[in-house]
């Protein structure tokens, strides 16, 4: 092409890019760069809007940020990509490429759009006035933008489709993922939520009570406009407090759990023109304080998080973090009724406090008397919750959710706390007594006998303490073993893929396959002679499967437990893509315990091969230097070797959390049918307590010996979850196979898993939790009746219908 016909060909395609992106907006064309430590930032044509690197804490975030005018010293984070990743490190790139937006960093490279598909090749790139970064295929159609991917602000004109979340920020100068959400509701409902919790009733602060709508958008004059989809619909107002010459720019929840409205004035000011929900009372946020806890205004807007009687603070450094038992609660059996409630327990006492209401039972009662005596004579009361205007006794059962005190208007309440007697009695202090006092009463032979007492009761006390913490320490020592076979080399090794080939024998012997592939046995090339090898050769690799098989080995590198599959090496030649794991001689626990009925587990073997999972969760929740959630724990992927130890594999869907973190924002991930109900909602927090969930439906398919959506009904029940609580609570026999079961340990770990499979994730045992109740280390106390929703519904509880045996769940009943 001739120079004049290249320029003619450049002046067409900036006409076109112009028309497409309009005439007050910039184009950035593929190639673009932005760096910490040159150009950091694309520019709107406005000045208003920066798209590109931020400084936060020590280092930097890739965000969008919002000037109410251009130029000005002051701004504010509109938009925060990956916020829950660590601050960059200086030096780090930002270019615009075919891939999207890739983050060049230290530690390998990141790509930002990653729910951009790849299904067409990206042209150029472009921040607009709204606020919006839009990404353009060579179509000119819009391949990705950042108003998809919203953080915690929604902008005037923004559409904001159902089902999607905001979800508050830590402070105002930390931009990581905060307590609190604001959901768009698949039933058309717009509701304030604390995060990690489910779409009901009781976790939410405020909500519309709107049904039918499939949308909301911030309109230029401070309303909430709703919209189905014939585009008809309703408005909100707020109470703003703005004037004529104010413009609305943004709606944010905030770290503190409101949402408010933010407008600027002509001079460029920015101020709260309209808060959601209205009342300034703090504590009216559900959430604000953690689980034990309740909430207590201080006067001047400011909060108090203080720990329920017989509880103390988890981290006395983080207060809203929520409080734990001080006392050992012992199961019925241990105390026996009344009587022995009188040896472990008593009754403490709190006026006008409340929490969010979860009684298993409600009663009229003549007096507070009654109702405190009832709570006491009950093993599985843990408080109770007196009204004295309607006599009503509300039992309560641990933990505590939404504790404040009471506001004004609420009517007076008595709250009785069943508490450790030990553990809240006083220690015997004595006080100082002067000779001449002594002489004058004569109680020398008193106090000396009090003063032995209060010795002894102390020394027992410190006893107990350090022989329970060594215990403990020994325990998680245990549990915390690793794999030292095979100590040739730790971390993955670098295969070529004629050393596979020829270890396979030209991948001869299949042993599985998969949705990623197949895998072939094999012996470990010459060097290692005659050990025999797992290779899972990957189909397709592009896109998800590319994203596996690199977090396959991210996740391998960090990990080493006798309980987790060890991934011996990795090869990547061309289009091939192998990994190589350590070879499991009896396969699946899916094949032990599904399909070789001849060959199946005894009980010893079964509660062995429970405990190794137990194990290896443990380790994977809290053992490494950072939590990792497994996202996909199922019979198949449990793998078991000749000495008959179990083995956790696959960790290509593992999801890594920053340190110090507890819960994530992520896609959905795992099987159908073994996925806690948290990951319904595709934008989400999660954590690791949906590995439990999937550990509590392998733990009953393992004890079982049967898939857990049973082909036929069983005794008038669809799943083994509803089937064990009945028989649990019915003191029924146990119809399981194996005829040196033991039926005192099935009851307790069915106890267990029916924990697990609880549809609140702060009411499930932790790993270490269910590690400690399966070695008997900890009473397991009965379990709630089951309430999990499989498909993520809000009719939690219908039971699924029977269907044939497979991985899948079918929908819910009703």
């Amino acid at each position: 092409m001739e120079p004049a016909e290249k320029a003619s060909a450049a002046l067409v395609l900036i006409a076109s890019l112009i028309g497409l992106v309009g005439a007050d907006d910039n184009a950035i064309g593929t190639g673009s760069i932005l760096s910490t430590t040159g150009n950091t930032a694309w520019l709107s044509s406005s000045g208003q809007f920066a798209f590109g690197f931020y400084k936060e804490g020590s280092g930097f975030t890739v965000g969008i940020k919002f000037f109410p005018m251009p130029n000005s010293n002051y701004s504010t984070v509109i938009w925060t990509a990956d916020r829950d990743h660590q601050p960059i490190s200086a030096n780090a790139n930002l270019t615009f490429g075919s891939e999207g937006l890739v983050l060049h960093l230290d530690e390998g490279d990141r790509i930002i759009t990653d729910s951009y598909d790849g299904s067409s090749q990206l042209a150029f790139a472009s921040m607009k006035n709204s606020g919006n970064f839009i990404v353009y295929d060579s179509e000119y159609n819009l391949a990705w933008q950042t108003f998809d991917n919203p953080t915690d602000t929604l902008m005037v004109g923004q559409t904001f489709p159902m089902g999607h979340n905001l979800i508050s920020s830590v402070s105002e100068n930390n931009q990581s993922s905060g307590r609190f959400r604001f959901t768009m509701q698949t039933d058309g409902n717009v509701i304030l939520y604390p995060v990690n919790t489910r779409n009901t009733v009781t976790n939410a602060y405020w909500g519309l009570g709107t049904s039918g709508y499939n949308s909301l958008v911030l309109d230029h004059d401070g309303s909430l406009r709703l919209t189905d989809l014939n585009f008809k619909g309703q408005s909100f107002f707020p109470s703003l407090n703005s004037s004529p010459d104010m413009s609305v720019d943004f709606l944010r929840i905030e770290a503190d759990g409101y949402l408010r409205i933010y407008s600027t004035n002509k001079s460029g000011l920015m101020m709260v023109s309209g808060q959601i929900p209205t009342n300034n009372n703090k504590c009216f946020i559900k959430g604000v304080c953690g689980l034990n806890s309740y909430c207590n205004s201080t006067g001047n807007g400011d909060v108090q998080c203080l720990c329920l009687p017989g509880y103390i603070y988890i981290d006395r450094s983080r207060v809203l973090v929520g409080c734990e038992r001080n006392f050992t609660r012992w199961s019925c059996e241990a105390v026996n009724g009344s009587t022995g409630n009188s040896a472990f327990y008593k009754i403490s006492t709190l006026h006008n406090i409340t929490w969010s209401d979860d009684s298993y039972n409600i009663s009229t009662v003549k007096s507070d008397h009654e109702c405190s005596d009832a709570c006491f004579r009950d093993c599985n009361c843990y408080a109770a919750l007196f009204l004295p205007s309607t006599k009503l006794c509300k039992k309560q059962r641990y933990p505590y959710q939404y504790g404040r005190a009471l506001f004004v208007k609420d009517e007076p309440t008595v709250a009785f706390f069943k508490v450790g007697l030990a553990e809240q009695e006083n220690q015997l202090s004595v006080k100082p007594v002067s000779r001449k006092n002594l002489r004058v009463l004569g109680t020398v032979p008193l106090v000396l006998p009090l003063l032995l007492t209060a010795t002894f009761a102390v020394v027992l006390d410190f006893l107990i303490f350090f022989l329970c913490r060594y215990r403990m320490g020994m325990y998680r020592r245990l549990c915390e073993s690793m794999e030292t076979g095979l100590a040739k080399a730790m971390a993955p090794r670098s295969f070529s893929y004629k050393q596979l080939k020829d270890a396979t024998d030209g991948y001869k012997e299949e042993i599985g396959e998969g949705i990623y592939g197949k895998v072939y046995r094999g012996l470990l090339p010459p060097c290692d002679a005659g050990t025999p090898i797992a290779v899972k050769k990957l189909k397709n690799v592009r896109g998800k499967v590319e994203e596996k098989f690199r977090n396959e080995l991210k996740s391998i590198g960090r990990v080493h437990h006798r309980n987790l599959v060890r991934l011996l090496g990795f090869c990547h030649e061309g289009s091939d893509w192998i990994l190589v794991y350590e070879y499991m001689s009896r396969g699946s626990l899916a094949d032990l315990i599904f399909q070789s009925h001849e060959a199946r587990p005894s009980w010893k073997q079964r509660v062995s091969i429970a405990m190794d999972v137990a194990r290896g969760l443990y380790y994977l929740h809290e053992g490494c230097d950072v939590a990792i959630i497994h996202g996909d724990i199922k019979p198949e992927n449990v793998l078991i070797g000749d000495d008959g130890i179990a083995k956790i594999g696959d960790l290509g869907l593992a999801k890594h959390l920053q340190p110090g973190n507890q819960i994530t924002y992520t896609r959905s991930r795992g099987t159908p049918g073994y996925k806690a109900p948290e990951w319904a909602k595709p934008c989400d927090w999660v954590s690791p307590k949906v590995d439990v969930v999937s550990f509590g439906v392998l733990l009953l398919e393992l004890l079982c010996l049967k898939k857990f959506c049973l082909v036929q009904e069983l005794d008038g029940e669809y799943n083994l979850a509803s089937w064990a609580y009945k028989c649990l609570k019915e003191q029924t026999k146990w119809q399981v196979p194996g005829g040196d079961v033991d039926a005192e340990e099935l009851k307790e770990m069915i106890k267990v898993a029916l924990w697990c499979l609880h549809g609140s994730p702060e009411k499930r045992p932790s790993m270490y939790d269910v590690v400690m109740m399966l070695g008997r280390k900890k009473i397991v106390e009965f379990p709630p009746v089951p309430l999990l929703d499989w498909n993520g519904r809000a009719d939690a509880g219908q039971p699924p219908m029977a269907v044939a045996e497979s991985n899948n769940f079918p929908a819910a009943r009703g």
